[in-house]
């Protein structure tokens, strides 16, 4: 894998990972999430890259980023809704990956739309 497709990858799992102990809610109290308002952008920048990875590169991010699109744990709405468009980007690893979303989603209405949209027909 090309250095910078390992990058990609490799920042990719960090996101994915989270450390719970950086994030601090309004009374002090460290909750686990991955993208908060100080990341969110970089983040969104970081998950639109892995569309230019290779196809065995992307391969080795899709659980990654299936991990970030897991709706619950992610602050940042519009990365998981970024995580969920370029998982419809990766071929099949990626429809794979929606389709399981798909099936465990408990989120709103409009996410699911967003998942089945991402999958296409």
């Amino acid at each position: 894998m090309p250095d910078g497709h390992r990058l990609v990858h490799d920042l990719l799992t960090a996101v994915a990972a989270g450390d719970p102990a950086d994030h601090a809610d309004a009374s002090g109290d460290f909750e686990p999430r991955w993208v908060g308002s100080d990341n969110g952008i970089t983040v969104r920048g970081l998950l639109w890259s892995a569309c230019a990875l290779d196809a065995a590169a992307a391969g080795a991010a899709v659980p990654a980023i299936a991990t970030a699109a897991t709706l619950g744990r992610a602050v940042d709405e519009r990365a998981v809704n970024a995580a969920i468009d370029v998982l419809g980007r990766r071929g099949p690893p990626g429809e794979a990956a929606l389709r399981e979303l798909q099936r465990t989603v408990q989120g709103p209405p409009r996410r699911v739309r967003r998942i089945a949209a991402a999958i296409g027909p």
